[in-house]
């Protein structure tokens, strides 16, 4: 479940970065901008550095698990990132800014 929980979190990660966050930034470097690069980078915080880390944890939980037996664990993964995990406190504590826009 967990597996499937973080594939599913990446997928919608790379969603709002390529449907969203990409068009956007590309109009605001355009003569049609929508919204100012400042804005574009409050409303999404740093959801790349996200995205690249759930992307690291995803494979190495998939990796993990496609030779699962009864000695093997999973914790070791989030050990290894936990400095990642800061990343996640700035974009919540951007949060009030970004649904100011």
């Amino acid at each position: 479940e967990t597996l499937d929980t973080e594939k599913t979190f990446v997928e919608s990660l790379k969603l709002v970065v390529w449907k969203f966050k990409k068009p956007l930034m590309a109009a605001a470097n355009s003569n049609t901008p929508i919204l100012t690069i400042q804005q574009i980078r409050s409303m999404f915080s740093n959801i790349d550095i996200i995205l690249n880390f759930n992307k690291v944890l995803y494979e190495g939980l998939d990796i993990r698990l496609r030779s699962w037996s009864d000695e093997q664990c999973i914790g070791d993964i989030f050990l290894q990132l936990t400095d990642f995990l800061r990343v996640y406190v700035q974009y919540v504590n951007n949060y009030n800014d970004a649904m100011s826009l």
